[in-house]
Parts: structure tokens; sequence; C-alpha cells
């Protein structure tokens, strides 16, 4: 505290009445290192910061985009059943119409197959 009066008091003076001591020269080299320090303090606290609203944003478009993934699997797997149950229904329905174009036999069962059914269908139509 007292060298620092000093150096203040010595810093008021005329410069040509300006008498730098050695301690006086080593108090001011070590202030000009610890402002040197603290600005570059303050910088890495600033890039620090920077960082992390970075890192902030990549973990939110990280979660964003593990969401639109499962929305989209989701739909996909929607997708399929409804695929799914249209081919069934589509089946059925073309099972339904060839037998109804077969021909009707009094006795026995139908012989026929699915494949000339088909052309019987076609030939009626």
């Amino acid at each position: 505290m007292c060298q620092g009066q000093h150096l203040r008091n010595d810093l008021r003076r005329p410069a040509s009445t300006l008498t730098i001591t050695p301690v006086t020269a080593r108090l001011a080299v070590t202030n000009v290192e610890l402002a040197a320090a603290r600005a570059r303090l303050v910088e890495s606290m600033a890039q620090l910061e920077r960082e992390r609203a970075r890192a902030a944003d990549l973990r939110r478009r990280l979660a964003e985009s593990y969401a639109e993934r499962d929305r989209l699997r989701k739909l996909a797997s929607v997708m399929d059943i409804i695929r799914y149950r249209l081919a069934s229904k589509k089946l059925r329905l073309e099972a339904t119409y060839y037998l109804d174009c077969l021909p009707a036999k009094q006795e026995g069962t139908i012989s026929i197959g699915l494949s000339e059914a088909g052309d019987l269908c076609t030939s009626r139509r």
C-alpha cells in the first residue's frame, strides 16, 4: 500500500524530477504484467461464454434432429402398416372379384386357377 502511494506521488511530479527506484520500476512492470494477464483472462472468459453458447445451440439442434428422426420413423412405420393393410384389402378384393367372375358349377368344387379366372373376368367385361 505504501509503495503504491509513493508510485502515485512519483507520477504526479514533473518528468524532470521523476526518479524511479528499482522497487518502483519492478512494481510498474508487475502492474503492466498484471493488467495484461487480466486482459487475457477477460478475453478467455468471453471465449468460454461463446463456446458455451455454441455448445448449447448444438445440443438444441441435436435434440431437434433426434425428435425429427423419431417422428419420421413413426411416420414410416405408420406408412408400412397402411401399405400392409391396403395390400391385404387389395388381395381380398381381387380374390372376391375373381371368385365372382368364375362360372358357377352345380356339382363339385371349382377347379379353375386364379390366372384362368382373371382371363374369364377380362373377357366378360
